[in-house]
C-alpha cells in the first residue's frame, strides 16, 4: 500500500470491494496508475482496464484511456476525459464536463451545468439537469436531453435524439433515425433536397407534433411515427 497526500493507492484484486470515508481507493488489475490529490483537488490518470473509480470530493478530474472502466465523479466541479472504448462514465456533480472518444461507451450527467462532448460510435449519452449541453459527432447514438434549457447538437449519421424541458433545442446536421421532444421542444432537422442542404424545423404542439413521441422524416422529409 502506497499513502499520498491523503490518498490511499491500493492495488486490489478486480472487483473487491473498498470503502473510505477520509481517502479514496482504487482497485486495477493493470499497475498502470497516477494520483495527485489532496481532499477536495483530487485529480487522476487512469490507463489500466476492468478498473472502478468513484470521486466523491469537490474540483476532480478524471482523465482515462483504458477500456472497460467504470468512472463515477459526484464532485461539484469534476472533469472526466475519455478515450477508450466499452466505458461506463457517471457524473453527479454540478458544473461538471464529459469529453469522450471512446466507442460502445454509456454516459449519464445529471449535474446542473454539465457539458458532454462525443464523438464516439454506437454511445448512450444522458443528461437530464439544467443548463446541460450535448455535442454529438459520432454515429449509431442515442441521446437523451431531459434537463430544463438543455441543447442537444449532433452531426453523425442514423442517430436518436430525445430532448425535453423547458427551451430544449434539438439541432441535427446528420441523418437522424429519430427523434422525440418534450414540452416545450423544438427540433431543426437538416435534410438534402438533391440539389443542397435545407433545414426542417419542428415545435412540439405544432404541426401534429406531440411531446413524448419519436418521429422519423419520410422521403417526403415529413415526420411520421410508428404509431
Amino acid at each position: 500500500m502506497k499513502k499520498q497526500t491523503d490518498v490511499t493507492l491500493q492495488r486490489l484484486p478486480y472487483h473487491q470491494p473498498q470503502s473510505s470515508d477520509e481517502n479514496i481507493q482504487f482497485s486495477t488489475e493493470w499497475h498502470q496508475l497516477i494520483v495527485k490529490s489532496q481532499q477536495f483537488n483530487t485529480a487522476l490518470a487512469l490507463c489500466g482496464r476492468d478498473n472502478i473509480v468513484a470521486f466523491s470530493g469537490d474540483e476532480n478530474s478524471i482523465a482515462n484511456t483504458g477500456y472497460s472502466n467504470q468512472l463515477i465523479n459526484s464532485g461539484f466541479a469534476g472533469k472526466i476525459s475519455n478515450t477508450a472504448d466499452q466505458c461506463r462514465i457517471g457524473s453527479l456533480g454540478g458544473r461538471s464536463r464529459i469529453c469522450n472518444s471512446g466507442n460502445d461507451v454509456k454516459i449519464y450527467a445529471s449535474g446542473q451545468g454539465a457539458h458532454i462532448a462525443n464523438s464516439g460510435i454506437r454511445n448512450f449519452i444522458n443528461a437530464t439537469q439544467s443548463r446541460t449541453k450535448v455535442t454529438n459527432t459520432g454515429d449509431l447514438a442515442h441521446i437523451t436531453v431531459t434537463g430544463d434549457n438543455a441543447i442537444a447538437i449532433n452531426t453523425g449519421d442514423n442517430c436518436t435524439l430525445s430532448v425535453s424541458g423547458d427551451n430544449s433545442v434539438c439541432i441535427s446536421t446528420g441523418h437522424l433515425q429519430q427523434f422525440c421532444l418534450g414540452k416545450g421542444g423544438s427540433a431543426v432537422i437538416a435534410y438534402h433536397d438533391g440539389k443542397r442542404t435545407r433545414f426542417n424545423v419542428f415545435y412540439e404542439g405544432e404541426d401534429n407534433i406531440e411531446a413524448g413521441i419519436h418521429y422519423y422524416l419520410d422521403e417526403k422529409t415529413a415526420p411520421c411515427c410508428n404509431g
